[in-house]
């Protein structure tokens, strides 16, 4: 779903899930842009401590006019 989430109920979920898996404990995730840094520092540790081995994150596709766009046309 999408919204807040308590953490420790978060966590709880997590290791239900994941101590269920032998194999391929894998944590697909997607934070918002507005987020802290420290925010998703915070989920990437409670998701470790709930069993996941393997994070990977999805991304949005490239927008033009971003961040990295601005810093490689300074660059060059």
């Amino acid at each position: 779903g999408k919204g807040p989430v308590d953490p420790v109920v978060l966590e709880d979920q997590l290791k239900a899930m994941f101590d269920a898996q032998s194999e391929d404990k894998i944590l697909y995730f997607k934070a918002d842009n507005n987020l802290k840094f420290q925010r998703i520092q915070d989920a990437v540790e409670m998701s470790r401590r709930a069993g996941v081995r393997v994070m990977a994150a999805i991304t949005e596709p490239k927008v033009q006019g971003g961040l990295f766009d601005q810093v490689a046309t300074e660059e060059n």
